[in-house]
């Protein structure tokens, strides 16, 4: 994409499903990596996330909330090792659905 643009004008709701999903779990990734190599000073401990895509690219609110309450969840679940997240991941990827 060159230029912002609507995202359902060349995606399906599970396209658009999966990409919120995937930039949601990038942003929890990158937070917790920089937990990990900074000081309890400069820890983040909230973080504040708006509905990715819901503005000008128009993804639908409940796809958008759908797919970060998802990935929110299985990235916070405490006892889930990293291969049943990512068994869950995958799962969710494969047929987007609320967890």
């Amino acid at each position: 994409m060159i230029y912002p643009e609507p995202l359902s004008n060349h995606s399906t709701n599970d396209q658009i499903s999966k990409l919120v999903f995937d930039c949601t779990w990038q942003i929890l990734t990158t937070i917790n990596s920089y937990n990990q190599h900074h000081s309890n000073e400069e820890y983040i401990e909230t973080v504040i996330i708006s509905g990715l895509g819901t503005g000008y690219g128009k993804v639908p609110f409940d796809v958008c909330a759908r797919s970060m309450i998802t990935a929110i969840i299985i990235f916070t679940t405490a006892g889930l090792s990293v291969i049943e997240k990512s068994l869950r991941c995958l799962d969710y990827l494969e047929k987007p659905q609320f967890y």
